[in-house]
This record gives structure tokens, sequence and C-alpha cells, in this order.
């Protein structure tokens, strides 16, 4: 065995040596491109010409700006459904009187993460609309199929991917009521 390792060894070091010979020998010298330089001369003293004999110089005095007017106030909107705030992976959700998109993109993907489409690979198009209440602390209450695809098997993934989340984060402080009633919609288009 120590007579295969040595020639082993022997043999690498010989091949290595006779590569390393080759590639000095073979390197040539080649210069070394330098980026291209621009030179530019920068104008000074611009000042604006004479004018020409027997033409006279008007100075304008500027205008004073008019004081801007306050814009009239929107009134806010009052409490009624949101428009559909929607994923790119088919879930939408539409709230009754809540205006805060971003705690509505957190329900969206939470309950993503639980919703197994079982016809995913398929070229059928389902809908289906989940209703469910919101506690103040987060939890899912009185979940149901609101709106149903017609197919019972995607209906029931959509509704249990809701049950499954079971828990959500704490509603925002600044919205005041006791929960929050939320439509989710499921849609599947290949």
């Amino acid at each position: 065995m120590k007579k295969e390792f040595f020639f082993s060894l022997f043999g690498h070091l010989t091949i290595f040596l006779f590569l390393s010979i080759l590639g000095l020998t073979s390197k040539k010298k080649m210069p070394r491109p330098y980026p291209l330089v621009y030179r530019v001369s920068l104008v000074s003293g611009f000042t604006s010409p004479e004018p020409k004999p027997g033409v006279s110089v008007v100075e304008r005095k500027p205008k004073k700006p008019e004081p801007k007017k306050p814009a009239p106030e929107k009134p806010k909107p009052e409490a009624k459904a949101q428009d559909l705030v929607k994923t790119k992976t088919g879930l939408g959700a539409r709230a009754e009187g809540f205006e805060y998109s971003y705690y509505l993109n957190v329900i969206l993907a939470r309950i993503g993460e639980n919703w197994i489409n079982p016809y995913q690979t398929s070229n059928f198009q389902f809908k289906c609309m989940i209703f469910f209440l919101i506690q103040r602390d987060g939890s899912i209450a009185d979940a149901k199929i609101e709106k149903g695809s017609g197919n019972k098997i995607y209906d029931q993934s959509c509704l249990r991917a809701v049950l499954a989340t079971a828990q959500l984060p704490p509603l925002p402080q600044e919205f005041k009521s006791v929960h929050l009633k939320l439509h989710l919609e499921f849609e599947y288009k290949p």
C-alpha cells in the first residue's frame, strides 16, 4: 500500500510541476486596458452679455407669491366594505369598516401559509368566499363558507385554511370595534 501511495504522490507532483512550468512560459505580457478619460473644460466667469448701444434694459420686479389656501379636507369614509385586498396566490380580503390594509396583508399571508389547494395542478377555476370574525385578541370565530365554489373539496380546503390558522395578531389599537367581520376570497385560476 505504501508503494502505491508513493507512486501516486510522485505522479501528481510531476504533473503539477509540468503544468506550472508550461503555464509560466505560455503567459504573454498583455497591457492592461485603462478606462477612457475625457478632458473637459469648465465654463468660468459666465456673465450676461452687455446690451447693444441704443437698446434699453428694463428690469422687472418679481411678483409676490400669493398665499396658498389650505386644501379643503376630504370627508373620512364612513364604515363601509373596503375594496378587495388581494395577493398573488389568489387570496383576497374584504373587511367591513376597516382601513388598515397592512393588517389585512398579514392576515392573507398567515392564512395563505395554511392553504393547500387540492386542484393546484388542474385546469379548473374555483372561487370560494369564507366569512369569519376576528376578535380583539386576534382569535378567529364563527368561520363558515359564505359562497361556495360548487366543489365541496375545494370549499373545505379553504375553510380548513382559516380554521388551521386559529390565531392572528391582535387588531390594531386604532380600530375601536369589538371584532372585525372579514370576507375572505379564495380564487384559483390556472
